[in-house]
């Protein structure tokens, strides 16, 4: 998303002094996925809803962080939340992506690959959906789909690994990590990039 670390907090740091719902929960998604500071990402999530419950990209990243911790009921409801709020947002996409996570983890791997369907039809470029959906498959043992979805991943991050995937994931349950990893694993995905 941002090149380096500095750009992003002083990015988060500006939005987060804004007194907006748009950015605070901007701000949030910056400080769960880049720093992995899920309780401070989480409160600033709810301030932003505080501010609108009627905005549904704080809903989606509200989501999300609740996934990372663990709460992947509370995640799916509040994506759900948003998908209601704006059933034909032009972000649909990402709404569907974020839904992957709260599944995967779940272990709902033929819903992850529905959205992952769903998501390609309208923005195959996504390299979330095609983690997630590589991940799933790898969980079910699909192991041609699995290889057709890797090489299209390699093709847009041609570093991506296993220890990358863990490095990157602000996931906080060894269990939920063990899951994304071990369908990463499974699906054809090296532990180490290329040297």
């Amino acid at each position: 998303m941002f090149a380096g670390t500095q750009e992003s907090r002083s990015i988060e740091a500006t939005m987060t002094r804004k007194k907006t719902r748009t950015p605070t929960t901007i701000a949030g998604h910056i400080r769960s996925f880049l720093h992995h500071r899920n309780a401070e990402a989480a409160a600033l999530h709810e301030r932003a809803l505080w501010l609108n419950p009627n905005l549904p990209i704080a809903w989606v990243f509200s989501g999300l962080t609740a996934a990372y911790q663990g709460h992947h009921e509370d995640a799916i409801e509040r994506i759900k939340r948003a998908i209601r709020l704006s059933p034909f947002d032009p972000h649909a996409s990402f709404f569907d992506t974020a839904m992957m996570v709260p599944h995967l983890f779940l272990g709902h791997f033929e819903k992850v690959l529905d959205l992952a369907l769903r998501v390609e039809a309208v923005n195959p470029s996504i390299t979330s959906r095609h983690k997630l959906q590589l991940a799933a498959l790898g969980q079910l043992s699909r192991l041609d789909e699995a290889a057709t979805v890797c090489a299209a991943l390699l093709a847009l991050e041609p570093s991506f690994c296993v220890s990358l995937a863990v490095k990157r994931a602000p996931i906080e349950r060894e269990i939920d990590r063990q899951t994304y990893a071990e369908g990463l694993r499974r699906g054809g995905l090296a532990e180490t990039a290329p040297a």
